[in-house]
């Protein structure tokens, strides 16, 4: 369990440690140092970067110069870190609006893990077509239904990872809702309840779309969504994965918070 006293107390000492790298930038020369190589055979040759009169000048160093290079090197250094620590101040703070974590992680006994998101991330619009959607599945494959976790069934591992991101980014969902079509049901992977706009966005992972079969299914059910009020990228999004080492966390997360905006 995360401990909220040890929190604070390396809160207080990178704000101090913050506090002499600015003193360590404030006393340093203007400017920051950095090094630009002509050609692979050349050596890297040290410029000036620094603002004369409003402007962005970049130099090379003159020889008289040179005893500039250590303090400047250090400064660009120290400005990076300055950067990390910043960030770091910025998480623990946040960290500290859910104390005391004892008393509250135990309140969340006996509740499902997706139900608490709203406690972290705050409540989303009200939608009642959101909240009247089952997570009845697709009844054509019950078989496939394997993959058991803490969020839920899903059919891959795949798919659970895009539920597991989308649960740290704070949204609602619902995994393989019925989607009435003039000709049959469909089952979006998943209804999304958009945080702001409270629109109901459904994504599909597409996992095997480099096989021009699996592209074709693909393709083919566009014009059932359409038919469904669903256009590909108003509110039907596709989340694939083309590379070879196979799904990358990062890249699901990234591609969500593009859609959503977050």
């Amino acid at each position: 369990m995360i401990n909220h006293e040890e929190i604070k107390a390396e809160l207080t000492f990178l704000t101090k440690v913050k506090k002499k790298v600015e003193e360590c930038i404030k006393q340093a020369p203007d400017g920051t140092i950095y090094y630009v190589q002509a050609g692979h055979a050349t050596e890297p040759i040290p410029y000036w970067n620094r603002v004369l009169e409003g402007k962005r000048i970049r130099t090379t160093l003159k020889e008289h110069e040179l005893k500039l290079l250590i303090p400047l090197k250090y400064k660009t250094y120290a400005m990076h870190i300055k950067h990390r620590i910043d960030n770091n101040i910025k998480v623990l703070k946040a960290i500290l609006q859910y104390r005391p974590f004892d008393t509250d992680f135990l309140a969340f006994s006996g509740v499902s893990f997706r139900e608490c998101r709203e406690y972290f991330f705050g409540s989303t619009p009200e939608n009642p077509e959101f909240e009247a959607l089952e997570e009845r599945q697709n009844p054509s494959h019950p078989e496939d239904l394997n993959v058991r976790t803490e969020l839920g069934v899903f059919r891959t591992r795949e798919e659970y990872i895009v539920a597991r991101a989308l649960t740290m980014l704070g949204l609602r969902f619902k995994y393989e809702t019925p989607l009435s079509t003039p000709y049959r049901y469909l089952y979006p992977d998943f209804a999304v309840l958009h945080p702001v706009t409270g629109q109901i966005i459904y994504i599909e992972y597409t996992g095997m779309i480099k096989r021009a079969d699996y592209r074709g299914s693909v393709l083919s059910r566009l014009k059932d969504y359409g038919d469904a009020g669903l256009y590909l990228g108003y509110n039907l999004f596709y989340i694939s994965n083309i590379s070879e080492e196979g799904i990358d966390s990062n890249v699901i997360m990234n591609r969500l918070k593009g859609i959503f905006g977050l």
